[in-house]
């Protein structure tokens, strides 16, 4: 860059700043597996809106005396959010921090524009121009190395796994390419692969290339989800957001131990503040192509403190009704819920079922379960 005349010791000062945000935290970024498609995301990053606000709010700064009251005061306020935003009982000083920062930063962006309004010749230089491009730029040529780290790392990461799993070294080396050729560093199909591979016996390349044609078919499905009569069940792909609104969304549909079963499952999540909280999962169970049972899990740890899970395990009951029968029945289930009882009925070809299992020892807990599952047609 310095050849072409983009970069001089003029630019060393942003240079080290890029580096100690953007360029030092894209690094550490490169193992992070909520990026499932790590090159695209991260020059939508690059290339945001957030990128060019920063600028506009980074041209301008105020005093040294007024910045060294500021800066503390931001970092003050930023931390108070950040825990108050962890905790349900701050969930009002939560949303009044929030409100200041957004405050703060609107203040901030009507000073940079005033500025700039009123001294437009010392903004509109070549030097500004050079300032706004700089860190993209950076950014854009730091992405190639960035690629081939990434997937370098993922790779390791996927198969320091499957050599336990694949004894054959050829096998091994073979595995390696395809899911470079198919997958590069998409992380979500690469440990959906992975997960695959483990439920199955690979002992030959045709179950290689067999597991990763099970892969794009499955992503096919979810582009594509057949439909499926309501007496025969649920299309799984439908089944599966069944509950999203509640934050139990699911993983992907897929194929278990015994191949002719499929399944997905969401991560547990709290429902109370108890120590140990009490938590719900949402499974999904079926066959490659319909899902005939829905279970909702409530694990309690603290039964004298139960009353705010029980709440949110009749919500989430009766939004799986809803979405899975098409039918309110909140009343039906309420008064067995309440009352922690076994229980059962039939609607149609559809059987709903609640169970409660204590714990090994009483005083630790239950579980509570409700399915809602189909009755094969005779």
């Amino acid at each position: 860059m310095s050849e072409i005349r983009l970069w001089n010791l003029s630019q060393l000062k942003n240079t080290v700043l890029w580096f100690l945000t953007v360029g030092a935290v894209s690094l550490f970024h490169t193992t992070d597996k909520n990026k499932s498609n790590y090159l695209k995301e991260t020059l939508k990053d690059v290339l945001s809106i957030t990128a060019g606000l920063q600028f506009l709010l980074g041209i301008y700064s105020f005093s040294l005396a007024v910045e060294l009251i500021l800066l503390p005061v931001a970092v003050l306020i930023g931390g108070m959010n950040v825990v108050a935003k962890q905790k349900n009982e701050f969930h009002q000083i939560a949303k009044v921090l929030q409100k200041l920062i957004m405050l703060a930063g609107l203040l901030l962006i009507c000073h940079t524009l005033f500025k700039i309004t009123t001294d437009f010749k010392s903004f509109a230089n070549k030097g500004t121009l050079t300032d706004f491009l700089m860190p993209a730029l950076l950014s854009i040529l730091f992405l190639p190395m960035l690629y081939v780290l990434s997937i370098h790392v993922t790779h390791n990461d996927l198969f320091a796994g499957l050599e336990k799993k694949i004894k054959s070294r050829n096998l091994l080396r073979y595995a390696r390419c395809k899911a470079l050729i198919h997958f590069h560093v998409n992380k979500t199909d690469l440990y959906r692969w992975q997960k695959i591979l483990f439920l199955r016996r690979i002992s030959s390349k045709n179950d290689i290339n067999e597991s990763i044609e099970l892969v794009k078919a499955m992503k096919r499905r979810e582009k594509h989800p057949p439909l499926i009569e309501i007496n025969k069940g649920w299309s799984p792909y439908a089944a599966l957001k069944f509950l999203e609104t509640k934050n139990l969304p699911t993983g992907f549909y897929h194929p278990t131990y015994v191949e002719t079963e499929w399944m997905a499952c969401s991560n547990y999540t709290n429902v109370d503040d108890n120590i140990p909280p009490s938590n719900i999962a949402y499974y999904v169970e079926g066959n490659e192509d319909v899902a005939n049972k829905l279970t909702l899990n409530l694990k309690v740890h603290n039964v004298k403190l139960d009353g705010l899970a029980i709440a949110e395990f009749i919500d989430s009951v009766n939004i799986l009704c809803k979405n899975a029968l098409n039918l309110d029945i909140a009343n039906i289930v309420l008064e067995e819920i309440v009352a922690q009882r076994n229980w059962e009925i039939q609607l149609e070809n559809k059987k709903l079922y609640l169970k409660k299992e204590h714990f090994v020892n009483k005083d630790q807990g239950y579980n509570m379960t409700f399915t809602i599952k189909r009755i094969p047609s005779v």
